[in-house]
């Protein structure tokens, strides 16, 4: 399953994040706020104001400013929605 990224027109930092996703080796799928109504109607009823935004399987992946993302950031959220019941074995070991 892919990435859903939000934009707009004229984002900078959406185009930033796009770079970095390519660079990371994510695939996704951009959904323009700008040109879609049913892209726009999501942000509205998920109370985003900002793009971009970025989710996988419902869930928000990006969950504060882009700039903050980082590749093993990212692949850490994702591994949770995967795989939310896997045991890290950390916990015995406290």
């Amino acid at each position: 399953m892919k990435l859903h990224l939000y934009t707009q027109n004229g984002c900078t930092w959406c185009d930033k994040l796009m770079e970095n996703l390519k660079q990371w080796g994510h695939e996704y799928v951009v959904f323009n706020i700008s040109k879609d109504s049913i892209a726009k109607q999501f942000m509205q009823d998920k109370r985003h104001k900002t793009v971009p935004q970025l989710y996988y399987q419902g869930f928000d992946v990006l969950q504060g400013p882009s700039e903050n993302l980082t590749s093993g950031g990212l692949q850490d959220r994702l591994d949770s929605i995967e795989w939310p019941s896997v045991d890290s074995g950390a916990e015995g070991q406290l």
